[in-house]
């Protein structure tokens, strides 16, 4: 499912509306680390200790980028990979590590550019692979059916 709208600072109320409906509508997993489903979207609605809230309260994962990255890490971590964006197949650097943020642990995803640039993704979701976090925040305009991922 894909709920598009303006991006504002409203974002975040509008995903609080709407995540009872979903609730409402799909079956929970059947273990406590299966996210009953997972929300991808830009920096607009970050808030470290509500995406936490999210995951505890209704076992709803989170992905979005992470605001305010000030250290890089080095180069020697990142690794080459293929995933999928916009049914085609890429290469991309990527490499994960733990990190705290508003004392809450999440999984911290990066993507090295060419440029030396490294984009910071965070996530919530316990389980789901790298290369598959990474294309899911990288495609996400992209319209596609998934299962519970």
């Amino acid at each position: 499912m894909v709920v598009t709208g303006e991006l504002n600072e409203k974002l975040k109320s509008a995903i609080e509306e709407t995540v009872p409906e979903i609730l409402g509508e799909v079956a929970r997993p059947a273990t406590a680390k299966t996210p009953v489903f997972t929300l991808v979207f830009d920096r607009e609605a970050y808030e470290p200790k509500w995406f936490k809230k999210l995951w505890d309260d209704h076992q709803v994962a989170v992905i979005s980028y992470r605001k305010n990255v000030q250290e890089k890490w080095d180069e020697d971590l990142f690794y080459t990979t293929e995933t999928e964006l916009y049914n085609n197949t890429v290469t991309m650097q990527l490499c994960e590590m733990g990190t705290a943020l508003s004392e809450c642990w999440f999984r911290e995803i990066r993507k090295l550019s060419d440029n030396g640039h490294q984009t910071a993704i965070i996530t919530t979701h316990p389980s789901l692979s790298v290369e598959l976090i990474a294309s899911r925040m990288f495609s996400r305009w992209a319209k596609r059916i998934t299962s519970n991922t």
